[in-house]
């Protein structure tokens, strides 16, 4: 989740910019989505954050899924300790 947060805090930075300049302004800027910061910034930025999040723990669970066939693992079972226990 860590990996995330650099690219949250940049995307919501420059949505609160762009918020700002319409402000001051009075001048409507294209905008994708909506022109709301909660359902047109938070969320989709939240969206984007969760990518990385996403692939680290499909990695972390195709190593300990390698782990498994491992003879000391097999070896735990046998001699029986419960799967949790392993």
């Amino acid at each position: 989740m860590m990996e995330s947060v650099p690219d949250f805090f940049v995307i919501v930075t420059l949505e609160t910019i762009v918020f700002e300049i319409m402000i001051q302004t009075r001048q409507q800027i294209s905008l994708i989505g909506s022109g709301q910061f909660i359902s047109g910034t938070l969320i989709p930025a939240l969206t984007l954050a969760m990518l990385p999040t996403m692939y680290m723990s499909r990695a972390v669970r195709v190593t300990v899924e390698e782990q498994f066939g491992q003879l000391y693992l097999v070896t735990a079972r046998a001699k029986g300790l419960t799967h949790r226990q392993v």
